[in-house]
């Protein structure tokens, strides 16, 4: 509030009484504070801080946030928007009913493909339980600030010495695929000197299409012209090239003997409350979702609610061995698709690599040759830039 003061408007003291009059009406609106306006008005930040704050788990805190979204739903028809409700009363308090009802909702949509992977293998709840994470909430925004974020803008607080953080959120990006191989133990660090090593054991004219296609970024039809070829021959002569990076970079990572292993260890560890900002739980959490309703049941009962395999067995009215063999099947199943999802990372590093590193080159070498690369339309100005590009290439190997 002091923040947004300005001295040349009011005096402070005046300033002061405007702020605590808005704040008086707007409590005065409804009457007595209650706890349940509490809940219902909270952000969905403030109330995962607050729980965070509390001790929650993560896969706890993202159930009570599913139920919360129904309840309040639930709340503001049957008691907030009641007719019989005046303007000025304290807000009524839920009852069975609404807690039942929101259940209900809350059981009915976690089946949905759209419903967080926490919740979707969670077990069904009850209005009691769904009652309990309400009052769960309400007691931790109770001990939490008012105001978790204050109205400050970003630059007051960097200008008072503040380092403000932003939150972790799962984005597709070419950053994120160069982060993914780095977590790899280093692998990122192994990864480019392969990548440029097999490019020197490359024959000239694999090179020289290279920099054409990624540096110059002529088309394809554009190369085929100049070669007095076919536009197929020259995706094929690239695509060559291509698989031979592809093998560098799967010899390195080796994610047929890390998979296997991976997947076991996080059913374990992470089944219950994955890492969202992680690619490959991300991925295993749609793997999930691709699997049979059985196949989710299976795993929601062994890793969710950890329950024995025989009691898992006679819950499902299977043999016990046959249990045991459907659990097999479902790792393999993940195992398979994690496969296909680091597959397609590494086809992504790789066209990233290609089209960040050629381009460079060419351009290190047109500055230090004094050409401006709109100029490179003649054959004898392409084959020079290639040549003096290979040669400096050659001198820095």
């Amino acid at each position: 509030m002091l923040t947004k003061y300005n001295f040349t408007s009011y005096s402070l003291v005046t300033y002061i009484k405007k702020v605590l009059i808005n704040v008086i009406k707007k409590r005065g609106f409804v009457a007595k504070y209650s706890k349940w306006r509490l809940l219902q008005q909270k952000s969905d930040k403030e109330l995962r801080e607050a729980l965070i704050r509390d001790g929650r788990e993560q896969a706890e805190i993202c159930r009570m946030f599913f139920a919360r979204k129904y309840f309040k739903q639930v709340y503001q028809i049957n008691k907030i928007q009641n007719p019989h409700k005046h303007i000025g009363e304290k807000w009524q308090e839920p009852d069975n009913n609404d807690f039942a009802e929101a259940a209900k909702f809350y059981n009915t949509e976690k089946l949905l493909d759209n419903a967080p992977h926490e919740v979707f293998i969670g077990a069904n709840i009850t209005g009691d339980k769904l009652k309990l994470w309400m009052e769960i909430c309400i007691a931790a925004l109770l001990k939490y600030p008012n105001s978790i974020t204050p109205s400050f803008s970003l630059e007051t607080l960097q200008e008072q010495g503040y380092t403000v953080d932003t939150e972790n959120n799962f984005l597709s990006t070419p950053y994120e695929l160069e982060d993914s191989f780095d977590k790899q133990g280093g692998l990122l660090d192994k990864i480019e000197p392969a990548l440029q090593e097999e490019f020197f054991q490359l024959k000239p004219e694999q090179q020289k299409l290279l920099l054409i296609y990624y540096g110059l970024e002529l088309k394809q039809s554009q190369i085929a012209e100049r070669y007095q070829v076919t536009q197929g021959a020259i995706a094929r002569r690239l695509q060559t090239i291509e698989i031979r990076f592809l093998k560098v970079i799967l010899q390195l990572s080796q994610p047929s003997h890390w998979v296997t292993r991976y997947v076991s260890r996080w059913l374990v560890s992470n089944y219950s409350s994955p890492h969202h900002f992680d690619f490959i739980h991300v991925a295993l959490v749609n793997g999930i979702k691709k699997l049979e309703t059985q196949e989710q049941e299976i795993l929601r009962l062994i890793y969710g609610e950890k329950m024995d395999e025989t009691i898992t067995a006679n819950y499902l009215q299977i043999d016990q061995l046959e249990l045991i063999d459907k659990l097999r099947k479902i790792i393999s199943k993940l195992e398979f698709y994690l496969i296909e999802i680091v597959d397609e990372l590494i086809r992504k590093y790789l066209r990233l690599w290609l089209s960040n590193t050629f381009p460079k080159m060419i351009k290190d070498t047109c500055c230090k040759l004094g050409i401006l690369t709109n100029d490179i339309t003649s054959s004898e100005t392409i084959d020079f830039i290639l040549n003096k590009s290979l040669e400096e290439l050659q001198a820095t190997k």
